[in-house]
């Protein structure tokens, strides 16, 4: 890094071939740059990129997608194994250029993630990183606003800026103290997964199951929705045709809704193919009727929050999990990060579930054997209250 800082580097606004062609001829030679998108993504099938802040150690470019041609040529760098690229929250920026350019990301770092192996909390904003780890404030302002008014009013310049301005400095210190601490590697592995395009590819199942029109559904019609999702997936991979053109998904939505009504109900649906009840009517029945298996449930809740659970799992469950965040403090790593939210759902839900995300990978070297054992074992612990403090055990 030069002696300038990010702190005062020149900004460019790039909406003219010209500047975007100097920009690419620059990226050719130098070995890091950082990034962020402003998108729209409200009412829209594919979002809408509509700022893109690039950061490099010379310059900081807000290149205009919706008025210069060739920004796609992002996607080469960003699949570029040879050049770094630093991110906050980066996900989705890449998820969306996935979408729009199918490039898979390579040789990337996202601070975001990256400090959570510091002990800060997952997931954690820019401004609230900044304050942690260089002590340094940033206003932000413009987290939804209208991306596409032109000219761009400089305070929305300004906060675009404030998205990228800090993320070299951030990794240098970021990554002195991984380093430190033996964990920059671990970082990395997990970055690792950002590079895979299974990490990108829609889940049909959560499209379907995780979605508001079927908040109201019991259990029963939600496994009914499974089976037929399960059933599509497997006519697609046969026919070679789209789920979506075998049966939308408001289509299984329609027949979930209407099913407990019988036949009758299914024939009298506008929406519903009247070819596709006749032919399958009575598997759809048997399906809606047949008791849910365990599996079954496991795939459902991974989805949909389950209103109850079995007091005395959960309890189990929260108890390993309070000795799990106590570890984690102690050792100054977002418990988040080791266990994400939906993994500690599937703990409270499920009894017989076991996690396969602690047996490999920096998990396995972070957690001690007491701990996973603890987890493993959560239903048969004792808990023995003692004058001089509590034992934990399992029989």
């Amino acid at each position: 890094m030069p002696a300038q800082t990010s702190y005062d580097l020149p900004v460019h606004f790039v909406d003219q071939p010209d500047q975007l062609a100097a920009l690419w001829k620059r990226l050719d030679q130098l070995e890091w740059f950082g990034f962020d998108t402003e998108f729209i993504g409200e009412r829209r099938d594919i979002p809408l990129i509509c700022l893109i802040q690039v950061i490099t150690e010379e310059a900081i470019y807000l290149i205009d997608p919706l008025h210069v041609d060739g920004w796609e040529q992002l996607g080469t760098y960003i699949a570029s194994e040879r050049i770094l690229k630093l991110t906050h929250a980066g996900e989705n920026d890449y998820r969306l250029l996935y979408q729009l350019l199918n490039v898979l990301p390579k040789n990337i770092f996202d601070l975001q993630v990256a400090v959570s192996f510091l002990g800060i909390r997952y997931p954690s904003s820019l401004t609230n990183i900044l304050s942690e780890v260089l002590d340094q404030s940033t206003s932000k302002g413009f987290t939804i606003a209208d991306w596409t008014i032109r000219p761009l009013p400089s305070k929305m310049q300004r906060y675009a800026v404030e998205d990228v301005k800090f993320l070299w400095i951030l990794y240098e210190k970021v990554r002195t103290d991984l380093e430190q601490r033996g964990r920059y590697s671990w970082v990395r592995d997990e970055m690792a997964a950002w590079e895979n395009a299974d990490f990108y590819t829609p889940d049909p199942l959560k499209k379907l199951l995780h979605q508001r029109a079927i908040a109201g559904f019991q259990e029963q019609e939600k496994v009914f929705m499974l089976r037929i999702a399960l059933w599509r997936i497997e006519e697609a991979n046969t026919s070679g045709h789209k789920e979506e053109e075998i049966l939308s998904n408001k289509q299984i939505v329609e027949i979930a809704r209407a099913i407990h009504s019988g036949a009758e109900a299914l024939f009298r649906s506008r929406i519903l193919p009247k070819s596709f009840i006749r032919n399958h009517v009575d598997q759809l029945m048997a399906w809606y009727q047949e008791a849910a298996t365990a599996k079954e449930l496991s795939l459902v809740y991974q989805y949909t929050p389950k209103d109850a659970v079995d007091p005395i799992n959960e309890a189990h469950a929260m108890l390993i999990y309070q000795v799990l965040q106590i570890y984690c403090m102690e050792e100054s790593m977002a418990v988040d990060m080791v266990m994400s939210p939906t993994e500690l759902k599937r703990y409270r839900m499920f009894s017989d579930y076991q996690s396969p995300v602690f047996d490999t990978g920096w998990r396995s070297e972070f957690l001690p054997a007491s701990v996973r054992h603890l987890l493993e074992n959560r239903m048969d612990l004792t808990l023995v209250v003692q004058e001089n403090g509590l034992l934990l055990t399992t029989s």
